[in-house]
């Protein structure tokens, strides 16, 4: 047998003139059918054949054996290469789990450390709070002081107005 690609119309007539002891015909939508394989709804795909019964007995039951062998290759080579796909599937899924492994750890090792930046920011502002605290309280210790010695100065001002006007007046005393 030999097979030989034909329009539709030379076919039909090669057929009916007993040129021809089969024809296959592969519809439009075989290969598209043959990616619904994984849907909720798969398409059949199916190869149409036509024989010329009437022409010879033998041609008859070669056809018969040919779309049949025809029908088990075209299924194997879709199983073919449905497994190679599921397999390059599975093996981008392998790889894209692993780089999601890797990502996961990376935000575990950030999450860690941020954790500890948290930790030290807070402590920093413990620390930045209890030295406010001594700096208001030395603020006012300092004021508290301050006001001390400028009544200190105040009075020492005083002790001296009064200690002058004390020897003026002596000396005033004194000379008359």
């Amino acid at each position: 047998m030999d097979f030989k690609i034909v329009g539709a119309q030379s076919a039909a007539r090669g057929l009916k003139a007993g040129k021809y002891y089969m024809i296959v015909t592969i519809p439009q939508n075989f290969s598209h059918n043959a990616t619904t394989l994984m849907t909720k709804r798969p398409s059949k795909m199916v190869l149409h054949y036509e024989t010329s019964a009437g022409h010879n007995f033998t041609a008859t039951k070669m056809t018969a054996s040919a779309a049949k062998a025809a029908a088990q290759s075209v299924g194997e080579q879709v199983t073919k290469s449905y497994a190679q796909t599921m397999f390059t599937s599975i093996k981008k899924l392998g790889t894209g789990l692993t780089t999601a492994a890797k990502g996961n750890h990376q935000l575990a090792q950030g999450s860690r450390q941020l954790t500890v930046a948290d930790q030290k920011v807070a402590g920093g502002l413990k620390t930045l709070a209890a030295s406010s605290v001594k700096l208001t309280n030395g603020e006012q210790t300092l004021t508290e002081h301050l006001q001390t010695y400028v009544t200190g100065v105040n009075q020492a001002q005083a002790g001296s107005q009064q200690l002058t006007t004390g020897w003026t007046n002596c000396y005033r005393s004194l000379s008359n």
